[in-house]
């Protein structure tokens, strides 16, 4: 395997790709320079915990194209031949994952599924679907294709359980008037807040609990806000208010 690695412009000068928290774009360049002469990955997820990243930035690299996942764990750089990391034939070592690459081909240097048109996020033109790869619970979880919005609301959160229905909840809030930018700052402070209490898990919110609509999560927008020189709180909705017209919970329309 060689030990330098190529990457292009064209894949990681995106708005696609710079909108990703930084943690997942570094991870990438991370699983680029680890990868066989092929760009399989054999160990992404030991890979993403010595690097400090986490499995959120492999199911994010995953969901928008940048990786496929296979249910034997490994992935590979779905750019590979974009990024141009040819090697010379006397120094080439082909992947031992050759079962892997039979279910895939190459086109335009870029990696997909054989027997699809299916076209990597960050390169489809409008109407093309991205892989669909499914691992078990142990490894890369593709089904759910989270937005970069949810997925920085949910790094930031303090605990991670039941996942699918904070989404749901999350999506239920933006749909009452509230930005994500507001639902993020809610997550970091209360995981400040859980951090310097030393909140024990078990009692820590489930994120769709933290996000219905009769828990107050908005009290987390106006935390130290308080002593910042000026007051907004005029342009704030009231919880109160809040309350009264969203106690349909995540259910609401």
């Amino acid at each position: 395997m060689a030990n330098k690695r190529m990457f292009c412009l064209d894949v990681v000068d995106t708005d696609l790709f710079l909108e990703m928290p930084t943690s997942s774009q570094a991870l990438y360049f991370q699983l680029g320079m680890r990868a066989d002469d092929d760009g399989f990955v054999s160990s992404p997820k030991k890979i993403a915990k010595i690097t400090s990243c986490g499995e959120d930035d492999l199911r994010l690299l995953a969901s928008k194209g940048y990786i496929i996942p296979f249910d034997s764990g490994v992935i590979v750089v779905t750019h590979w031949g974009i990024n141009n990391n040819k090697i010379k034939g006397d120094r080439y070592k082909p992947t031992i994952y050759s079962r892997e690459k039979s279910m895939l081909t190459q086109s335009g240097g870029v990696y997909s599924t054989v027997g699809t048109e299916m076209v990597p996020e960050c390169l489809q033109s409008g109407d093309t679907s991205e892989p669909q790869n499914r691992l078990d619970k142990n490894r890369i979880d593709k089904s759910n294709n989270y937005s970069v919005h949810f997925e920085e609301f949910w790094k930031a959160y303090p605990r991670k359980k039941e996942k699918a229905k904070a989404h749901k909840c999350y999506l239920a809030r933006l749909k009452d008037g509230f930005s994500e930018e507001e639902l993020l700052t809610a997550a970091q402070r209360y995981a400040e807040e859980c951090r310097e209490k030393h909140t024990e898990e078990r009692y820590i919110k489930h994120g769709a609990t933290f996000l219905s609509a009769n828990t107050p999560f908005t009290d987390y927008l106006t935390k130290g806000d308080e002593n910042d020189g000026e007051s907004d709180d005029q342009d704030r909705r009231p919880a109160s208010d809040y309350y009264t017209e969203f106690l349909g919970g995540c259910s609401s329309d």
